[in-house]
């Protein structure tokens, strides 16, 4: 027998909030995340995984062209902004569009008393986000890999560029028999004021031990499309813990 109407409406179901959430996709902050995708979990230790390419949209720094196979998206987060301390990507060196905080920024280090440590934490942070396949988890399918550039994609550029010659490592990332699993290794790094934080210690490339599976491959998913762009208004009104207008409230009154 069910539970009664006026019992159940006093319950919320996070049960039912997940699957909902899981099935039709949802959104954080900084990244739209599509269908049924998860987030790789980049835990200590050993992992080996595939990074799988995407055909770029607009906007990639480093592939001009749309439609080109591509295996990151570089962008910049402000952390910690406004009442609830959230990352938000900074529109200024994301998409080249005005950005308040950054003007914010600019302002203040105009001040010969300013504050360095404030300055220091609105510099906007160097990220990327890579589509993943975990070769010790395939179940997982593909996911989503967001992830310091200091703690994964410097180590890995460091390693192309200093590949033996003929090793075609630069291919890494080509869904065919050319392209190569990643054996990472994460550790524990120190960071500024003692505190620990995950980083990638070793890459090795490997050649896989297998194809792809072909729903991996052809996955749909463009790295571009997926960062959320925070109009200048909404991120102003965020930064300075200013409350969210309602639908139809008027404007306030000129002092």
């Amino acid at each position: 027998m069910g539970m009664p109407r006026e019992e159940r409406e006093k319950r919320q179901s996070t049960a039912r909030q997940r699957a909902e959430q899981h099935s039709s996709g949802y959104a954080t902050t900084t990244l739209m995340v599509p269908n049924g995708v998860g987030f790789f979990e980049a835990d200590l230790g050993e992992h080996l995984i595939d990074i799988i390419p995407y055909k770029t949209g607009e906007g990639n720094p480093f592939v001009k062209q749309r439609g080109v196979l591509h295996y990151e998206r570089t962008f910049y987060t402000y952390r910690n902004i406004g009442i609830e301390e959230k990352s938000y990507v900074c529109p200024s060196m994301t998409f080249g569009e005005r950005d308040y905080i950054q003007e914010h920024r600019q302002e203040k280090a105009r001040d010969p008393n300013a504050d360095p440590q404030y300055l220091k934490g609105l510099a906007p942070k160097e990220r990327q986000v890579f589509l993943v396949y975990d070769r010790k988890h395939p179940e997982k399918k593909i996911q989503i890999w967001e992830v310091s550039y200091y703690n994964f994609g410097r180590a890995l550029d460091q390693r192309i560029k200093t590949s033996p010659e003929g090793s075609d490592w630069d291919l890494f990332y080509y869904p065919d028999r050319y392209g190569m699993s990643l054996r990472i290794v994460i550790g524990k790094e120190k960071g500024a004021g003692g505190r620990d934080y995950n980083a990638v210690q070793s890459i090795d490339f490997l050649p896989r031990a297998d194809d792809l599976p072909t729903d991996i491959v052809n996955h749909g998913i463009c790295l571009d499309e997926i960062l959320v762009k925070t109009p200048y208004a909404e991120l102003k009104r965020i930064f300075l813990g200013e409350p969210q207008k309602t639908a139809g409230e008027p404007a306030p009154e000129p002092l």
